[in-house]
């Protein structure tokens, strides 16, 4: 189905629920803040990279399901208006934060560690 054949739903529990959830988990990471250098297991390591996952996860959602949340829209209007311009751009956004988020989480679990 066509992008502009899909009905565009307002979403705002969904975004609003969003938006809630990502800046909890930011507040948390400020709460618990990590020290400089490597990252070392622990809490502060697990939050912030629990935090860079969920930003990932609704960089991917954006990109598929626009048509599920003003949020989401909002996220595609500046992935748009940003240099490179495209939608691509919350794809690339969204691997390089599971990239991150990813490896970040296996080092504060204790399960990589980065020299």
């Amino acid at each position: 189905m066509k992008e502009s054949l899909k009905k565009k739903e307002p979403g705002i529990a969904l975004g609003v629920a969003l938006i809630v959830f990502l800046a909890s988990l930011l507040a948390a990471s400020f709460m618990n803040p990590m020290t400089p250098g490597p990252m070392r297991a622990g809490v502060p390591t697990i939050i912030l990279c629990t935090y860079i996952l969920t930003l990932g996860a609704t960089f991917l959602a954006a990109y598929y399901f626009e048509h599920k949340s003003f949020f989401f829209r909002l996220l595609i209007r500046i992935s748009e208006g940003s240099k490179p311009k495209g939608r691509k751009r919350l794809l690339f956004g969204a691997g390089l934060a599971f990239l991150v988020g990813g490896t970040g989480m296996l080092a504060g679990l204790g399960l990589f560690q980065s020299p």
